[in-house]
């Protein structure tokens, strides 16, 4: 088995990455335009459209900043060697609704311009989750070249993911 699979697997059964330093090379903002972007994105009507129905609450993320992929192309930019925020949730999970906009606001204060996610009611990711034994969310995962550096599992406030990004840069 791929050793970058291996350490997906190992972070998410444990919970958490290791820490380490390095520089993460991602699309980054031009310098003047990233404070009218952090403005836009963390006003939080920017952030969720979020619908009722009888079965529960639901929300939509921002796909300008957060980018549905499957769990097929998180082992494909793996395998090339990408630096990538992976966030696993779903619509419905109150904690994911509230790590949402925490994530990209601290995201777009670091430079990131795109965060990766699966969504774990797709049946296209139902082999990924399975297969990473993912049985709880939100799960969000810091890449470096490939390699999983950092992560966690559950809401975390802001500042608990500015100290982890800061740590990474």
């Amino acid at each position: 088995m791929n050793n970058k699979i291996v350490a997906l697997a190992g972070l998410i059964g444990i919970g958490f990455g290791v820490l380490i330093s390095g520089t993460i090379g991602l699309v980054f903002f031009p310098e003047d335009d990233l404070e009218e972007e952090v403005e836009r994105i963390t006003d939080s009507e920017s952030l969720l459209t979020v619908t009722e129905d009888n079965f529960g609450t639901y929300y939509s993320l921002d796909n300008s900043i957060y980018k549905p992929i499957t769990g097929d192309t998180v082992y494909d930019m793996l395998d090339d060697n990408e630096s990538f925020i992976l966030y696993i949730g779903r619509d419905t999970c109150p904690y994911c609704q509230q790590l949402v906009p925490e994530l990209q606001a601290s995201a777009l204060e670091f430079g990131y311009t795109e965060i990766y996610h699966v969504d774990i009611l797709d049946v296209a990711n139902s082999s990924f989750i399975s297969s990473q034994q993912i049985g709880s969310v939100p799960l969000v995962y810091f890449f470096i070249n490939g390699e999983a550096v950092d992560g966690f599992l559950g809401y975390q406030s802001k500042e608990a993911i500015d100290t982890v990004l800061d740590n990474l840069n």
